[in-house]
């Protein structure tokens, strides 16, 4: 018998969850990189020619956190959380049989519930009502 839900997607629920965090991450800290090496910049940059090698270096590092930093915020943006990821799941496994289904149960759960309540406000108006010993 094949299982309703697979193990792999409940173990991949939480892999993307936290993969969406750690890109989120990245993205704030090359973001902080960003900015202190723009602060830099702005301090010493008078220094520095076009040619000198200390430039170059920060020109190819700074391409570099803004090309990590761009992407690791649109992975973290895009990739989808685990509450979507259960609803894709749903919604791909939902049909009008099984949504009929689901209510019918469901009617047939809330009488039995509200016997259940019923019978037990029964049973404690009864004790209430019997004189104590």
């Amino acid at each position: 018998m094949e299982p309703i839900v697979s193990p792999w997607f409940i173990y991949l629920l939480n892999f993307v969850e936290n993969l969406g965090v750690a890109f989120m991450i990245i993205a704030i800290f090359t973001g902080l990189g960003l900015f202190g090496m723009g602060i830099w910049w702005l301090t010493d940059i008078e220094d520095y020619d076009e040619d000198d090698e200390k430039y170059i270096k920060w020109k190819k590092w700074t391409n570099r956190l803004i090309t990590i930093s761009f992407s690791a915020l649109l992975l973290a943006v895009f990739i989808p959380t685990k509450k979507t990821l259960i609803g894709m799941f749903i919604a791909n496994k939902l049909t009008y049989d099984a949504a009929e289904k689901i209510i019918e149960t469901g009617k047939d759960v809330k009488d039995e519930l509200r016997k259940d309540v019923i019978e037990i406000i029964n049973s404690i108006t009864k004790k209430e009502k019997e004189p104590n010993n």
